[in-house]
Protein backbone atom coordinates (compact mmCIF):
# COMPACT_ATOMS: atom_id res chain seq x y z
CA UNK A 1 0.00 0.00 0.00
CA UNK A 2 1.00 3.30 -0.81
CA UNK A 3 2.56 5.61 -3.90
CA UNK A 4 0.18 4.89 -6.76
CA UNK A 5 1.83 3.86 -10.50
CA UNK A 6 0.74 3.40 -13.43
CA UNK A 7 0.26 -0.25 -14.63
CA UNK A 8 1.69 -1.50 -17.81
CA UNK A 9 -1.04 -4.20 -18.25
CA UNK A 10 -4.83 -2.61 -17.91
CA UNK A 11 -6.99 -4.76 -16.25
CA UNK A 12 -11.01 -4.23 -16.23
CA UNK A 13 -12.60 -5.21 -12.76
CA UNK A 14 -14.71 -7.99 -14.61
CA UNK A 15 -11.28 -9.58 -15.54
CA UNK A 16 -9.67 -8.49 -11.57
CA UNK A 17 -12.69 -10.55 -10.19
CA UNK A 18 -12.25 -13.67 -12.17
CA UNK A 19 -8.61 -13.76 -11.79
CA UNK A 20 -9.63 -13.12 -7.68
CA UNK A 21 -12.16 -16.29 -8.03
CA UNK A 22 -10.03 -18.12 -10.01
CA UNK A 23 -7.12 -17.88 -7.56
CA UNK A 24 -9.80 -18.75 -4.93
CA UNK A 25 -10.78 -21.64 -6.08
CA UNK A 26 -7.26 -22.94 -7.15
CA UNK A 27 -6.34 -22.59 -3.70
CA UNK A 28 -8.88 -24.62 -1.99
CA UNK A 29 -10.73 -21.39 -1.03
CA UNK A 30 -14.89 -22.25 -1.64
CA UNK A 31 -17.27 -19.45 -3.43
CA UNK A 32 -19.49 -19.01 -0.52
CA UNK A 33 -16.46 -19.35 2.36
CA UNK A 34 -17.33 -16.51 4.90
CA UNK A 35 -13.32 -15.85 5.52
CA UNK A 36 -10.39 -17.67 5.89
CA UNK A 37 -7.27 -17.39 7.87
CA UNK A 38 -5.17 -15.04 5.34
CA UNK A 39 -1.73 -15.10 6.97
CA UNK A 40 -2.07 -19.04 6.73
CA UNK A 41 -2.73 -17.85 2.92
CA UNK A 42 0.18 -16.30 1.91
CA UNK A 43 1.93 -20.31 2.80
CA UNK A 44 -0.67 -21.53 0.38
CA UNK A 45 -1.02 -19.66 -3.05
CA UNK A 46 1.50 -20.67 -5.45
CA UNK A 47 2.93 -17.20 -6.27
CA UNK A 48 3.68 -16.07 -2.54
CA UNK A 49 4.76 -19.09 -0.27
CA UNK A 50 7.95 -18.56 -1.37
CA UNK A 51 8.41 -15.08 -1.28
CA UNK A 52 10.32 -14.19 2.07
CA UNK A 53 8.07 -12.00 4.71
CA UNK A 54 9.88 -9.33 6.62
CA UNK A 55 7.85 -8.06 9.81
CA UNK A 56 8.68 -4.19 10.90
CA UNK A 57 7.82 -1.64 13.75
CA UNK A 58 5.01 0.40 12.22
CA UNK A 59 6.28 4.33 12.58
CA UNK A 60 3.72 7.26 11.74
CA UNK A 61 2.77 7.46 8.27
CA UNK A 62 4.28 4.47 6.92
CA UNK A 63 2.52 2.02 5.09
CA UNK A 64 1.84 -0.87 7.54
CA UNK A 65 2.30 -3.21 4.06
CA UNK A 66 4.14 -3.06 1.22
CA UNK A 67 6.00 -5.29 -1.42
CA UNK A 68 10.07 -4.55 -1.96
CA UNK A 69 11.31 -5.78 -5.52
CA UNK A 70 14.45 -7.09 -6.63
CA UNK A 71 14.64 -8.82 -4.06
CA UNK A 72 11.47 -9.74 -4.19
CA UNK A 73 10.03 -9.25 -0.42
CA UNK A 74 6.96 -8.48 1.66
CA UNK A 75 7.02 -6.26 4.73
CA UNK A 76 4.22 -6.51 6.55
CA UNK A 77 4.14 -4.57 10.14
CA UNK A 78 4.04 -6.45 13.31
CA UNK A 79 1.28 -4.41 14.26
CA UNK A 80 -1.18 -5.80 11.29
CA UNK A 81 0.50 -9.44 11.31
CA UNK A 82 -1.35 -9.48 15.22
CA UNK A 83 -4.16 -7.70 13.97
CA UNK A 84 -4.41 -10.70 11.13
CA UNK A 85 -4.00 -13.40 13.69
CA UNK A 86 -7.51 -12.13 15.04
CA UNK A 87 -9.13 -11.68 11.90
CA UNK A 88 -8.75 -7.69 12.27
CA UNK A 89 -10.87 -6.68 8.99
CA UNK A 90 -8.83 -4.20 7.94
CA UNK A 91 -5.88 -6.13 8.77
CA UNK A 92 -6.59 -8.65 6.24
CA UNK A 93 -7.53 -6.37 4.01
CA UNK A 94 -3.81 -5.16 4.05
CA UNK A 95 -2.36 -8.10 3.72
CA UNK A 96 -4.82 -8.96 0.91
CA UNK A 97 -3.91 -5.82 -0.62
CA UNK A 98 -0.16 -6.64 -1.11
CA UNK A 99 -1.23 -10.63 -2.40
CA UNK A 100 -2.94 -8.81 -4.95
CA UNK A 101 0.24 -7.05 -5.69
CA UNK A 102 2.08 -10.13 -5.82
CA UNK A 103 -0.26 -11.30 -8.25
CA UNK A 104 -0.70 -8.66 -10.61
CA UNK A 105 2.62 -6.75 -10.11
CA UNK A 106 5.47 -9.11 -9.34
CA UNK A 107 7.65 -7.97 -12.29
CA UNK A 108 8.30 -5.10 -10.71
CA UNK A 109 9.51 -2.05 -13.09
CA UNK A 110 8.18 -3.96 -15.72
CA UNK A 111 4.75 -4.11 -14.70
CA UNK A 112 4.03 -0.04 -13.66
CA UNK A 113 6.10 2.84 -13.37
CA UNK A 114 5.13 6.69 -11.93
CA UNK A 115 3.04 8.41 -13.08
CA UNK A 116 5.05 11.46 -13.17
CA UNK A 117 6.85 9.19 -16.61
CA UNK A 118 4.24 9.69 -18.82
CA UNK A 119 3.64 13.09 -20.48
CA UNK A 120 -0.43 12.19 -20.58
CA UNK A 121 -2.46 14.87 -18.04
CA UNK A 122 -5.03 12.40 -17.24
CA UNK A 123 -5.17 8.68 -16.66
CA UNK A 124 -7.87 5.87 -16.34
CA UNK A 125 -8.60 3.79 -12.85
CA UNK A 126 -7.78 0.29 -14.81
CA UNK A 127 -4.24 1.82 -14.73
CA UNK A 128 -4.04 2.27 -11.55
CA UNK A 129 -1.85 0.06 -9.67
CA UNK A 130 -3.38 0.67 -6.31
CA UNK A 131 -6.92 0.42 -7.59
CA UNK A 132 -6.44 -2.82 -9.32
CA UNK A 133 -4.99 -3.99 -6.16
CA UNK A 134 -7.88 -2.91 -4.17
CA UNK A 135 -10.04 -4.24 -6.35
CA UNK A 136 -8.98 -7.94 -6.49
CA UNK A 137 -8.60 -7.88 -2.76
CA UNK A 138 -12.04 -7.09 -1.96
CA UNK A 139 -13.13 -9.56 -4.84
CA UNK A 140 -10.82 -12.01 -3.12
CA UNK A 141 -12.09 -11.87 0.14
CA UNK A 142 -15.56 -11.47 -0.59
CA UNK A 143 -16.76 -13.27 -3.85
CA UNK A 144 -20.56 -11.96 -4.87
CA UNK A 145 -22.25 -15.07 -4.15
CA UNK A 146 -21.38 -14.09 -0.62
CA UNK A 147 -22.63 -10.70 -1.04
CA UNK A 148 -25.85 -11.36 -2.70
CA UNK A 149 -26.75 -13.94 0.26
CA UNK A 150 -26.16 -11.37 2.92
CA UNK A 151 -27.03 -8.08 1.38
CA UNK A 152 -25.72 -6.21 4.54
CA UNK A 153 -22.48 -3.97 5.54
CA UNK A 154 -23.23 -5.22 8.85
CA UNK A 155 -23.60 -8.96 8.38
CA UNK A 156 -20.94 -8.97 5.93
CA UNK A 157 -18.68 -6.94 8.43
CA UNK A 158 -19.16 -9.54 11.48
CA UNK A 159 -19.33 -12.60 9.36
CA UNK A 160 -16.74 -12.22 7.08
CA UNK A 161 -14.34 -10.24 8.88
CA UNK A 162 -13.88 -7.31 6.70
CA UNK A 163 -13.50 -3.48 7.26
CA UNK A 164 -16.93 -1.56 6.78
CA UNK A 165 -15.38 0.31 4.00
CA UNK A 166 -14.47 -2.90 2.05
CA UNK A 167 -17.64 -4.37 3.01
CA UNK A 168 -19.63 -1.52 1.65
CA UNK A 169 -18.02 -1.27 -1.47
CA UNK A 170 -18.81 -4.66 -1.98
CA UNK A 171 -22.22 -4.62 -1.34
CA UNK A 172 -22.59 -1.26 -3.60
CA UNK A 173 -20.69 -2.88 -6.92
CA UNK A 174 -23.52 -5.87 -6.63
CA UNK A 175 -25.99 -3.35 -6.06
CA UNK A 176 -25.28 -1.51 -9.16
CA UNK A 177 -24.70 -4.84 -11.20
CA UNK A 178 -27.98 -5.76 -10.58
CA UNK A 179 -29.91 -2.39 -11.13
CA UNK A 180 -27.92 -2.34 -14.79
CA UNK A 181 -29.22 -6.33 -15.40
CA UNK A 182 -32.75 -5.30 -13.85
CA UNK A 183 -33.14 -2.37 -16.14
CA UNK A 184 -31.78 -4.77 -18.97
CA UNK A 185 -34.90 -6.74 -18.37
CA UNK A 186 -32.21 -9.79 -16.99
CA UNK A 187 -32.93 -12.04 -14.15
CA UNK A 188 -29.65 -11.75 -11.76
CA UNK A 189 -30.43 -15.23 -10.33
CA UNK A 190 -31.13 -17.28 -13.61
CA UNK A 191 -29.85 -14.70 -16.31
CA UNK A 192 -33.06 -14.71 -18.60
CA UNK A 193 -34.70 -12.38 -20.15
CA UNK A 194 -38.14 -12.69 -18.19
CA UNK A 195 -38.79 -9.92 -15.36
CA UNK A 196 -42.05 -8.56 -14.29
CA UNK A 197 -42.90 -5.34 -12.92
CA UNK A 198 -45.39 -6.18 -10.45
CA UNK A 199 -45.73 -3.11 -8.27
CA UNK A 200 -42.70 -2.00 -5.96
CA UNK A 201 -41.02 -5.79 -7.00
CA UNK A 202 -39.84 -7.14 -10.07
CA UNK A 203 -40.14 -10.99 -10.53
CA UNK A 204 -38.67 -13.31 -12.67
CA UNK A 205 -40.72 -15.52 -15.02
CA UNK A 206 -38.52 -17.98 -15.35
CA UNK A 207 -37.28 -18.66 -12.07
CA UNK A 208 -39.55 -16.89 -9.62
CA UNK A 209 -36.91 -14.76 -7.77
CA UNK A 210 -38.15 -11.14 -6.41
CA UNK A 211 -36.19 -7.72 -5.94
CA UNK A 212 -37.72 -4.51 -4.61
CA UNK A 213 -38.09 -1.64 -7.72
CA UNK A 214 -34.66 0.84 -7.24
Amino acid sequence: MGHDFKARHQWTEGQLADDALKVRRKHGYRDNTLSFDILDCLTKLSFTHSVPIRYFDLTDGADPAYVKFNPLELHIARVIRRSAEDNDGYARFVIAHEIAHLRLHSDGVNSFSPFSAHEERWFIKEQSVEWQANTWAAYFLLPDVVVETLRSTDAIVEMCNLDPSTASMRLAQVQDREKRQALAGICSECGSFDLICESLIVRCGTCGSATKCG
